[in-house]
């Protein structure tokens, strides 16, 4: 079982924090100005290492994992068109005279 990072933890007395969090890298917003953020939605305090840490361990990776189901899902469909023109071109060449 993976350790949960500090944001995380704190998302259990600040419930939907990590998901904010999540929200504003994905939105572009910069490690430095999270903490600001945070204060002024849960006044809470934070400090950039933790956000940091959050972005790097959890935040980094589930991007990558999405990035690879999304060419899974690309290379799949690619296979399929792949398929579907070879069959095409197959049929076609089938009604040529030899």
């Amino acid at each position: 079982m993976r350790r949960l990072t500090k944001i995380e933890k704190l998302d259990h007395v600040y419930p939907g924090l990590a998901d904010q969090v999540r929200e504003w890298f994905a939105q572009g917003v910069a490690v430095r100005q999270v903490p600001k953020l945070v204060f002024a939605k849960y006044n809470l305090r934070i400090t950039e290492a933790l956000v940091a840490s959050f972005r790097s361990r959890r935040w980094a990776h589930e991007q990558e994992l999405m990035l690879e189901k999304r060419i899974d899902a690309l290379i799949a469909r690619l296979n399929t068109r792949e398929d579907e023109f070879a069959l095409a071109l197959a049929q076609q060449l089938r009604g040529l005279p030899n």
